[in-house]
């Protein structure tokens, strides 16, 4: 019967460092779906979930929309990104890197982070409308995209889930 109860715990602890770990999502706030008239300006906030206990330390992602219907008019750092404040020994940069695509960036030297867990808001974008149609508004981190732990290490794997506005 020992060896049993050996085995069946070897085997139980094989499964618990095999089993996946809670994927982080980079997320547009409750899968946004808005419509909004021509020529005023829609907003949405881009979060990231965690698991419990998680923080980030950086990320680099890029947002995607139709640009014949949206325009970026900004993209201030996150409200409260650390601690309910803003991280002032932090580095955050939005780069137009073509029509409908910007790339986030930010990079903390805080020690240590607060654990951020589930809802926590990376950005608020605000999109001015400049044509008609519906554009999907896609958070991505391909190509070159990441997200870190508090530490620098990868916080993988990382899910994204877009929204949607629609323009009429």
């Amino acid at each position: 019967q020992f060896k049993l109860a050996v085995v069946a715990a070897a085997v139980l602890i094989t499964v618990a460092y095999a089993a996946p770990a809670q994927a982080a999502v980079i997320r547009i706030d409750n899968q946004v779906l808005q419509t909004v008239a021509l020529g005023s300006q829609a907003a949405v906030d881009v979060m990231l979930d965690l698991a419990p206990g998680e923080s980030t330390g950086g990320y680099t992602f890029s947002l995607l929309f139709d640009p014949t219907i949206l325009a970026l008019s900004s993209a201030p750092q996150n409200v409260a990104p650390f601690d309910n404040g803003v991280d002032l020994a932090s580095i955050f940069d939005v780069t137009l890197i073509a029509p409908g695509r910007y790339d986030f960036f930010l990079l903390s030297f805080s020690d240590p982070l607060p654990a951020q867990g589930s809802g926590f808001r990376l950005a608020r974008v605000v999109f001015d409308t400049i044509g008609p149609g519906t554009s999907a508004v896609t958070p991505t981190l391909a190509p070159g995209g990441y997200l870190s732990d508090a530490s620098g290490n990868g916080l993988l794997p990382t899910t994204t889930q877009a929204g949607c506005i629609t323009v009429a």
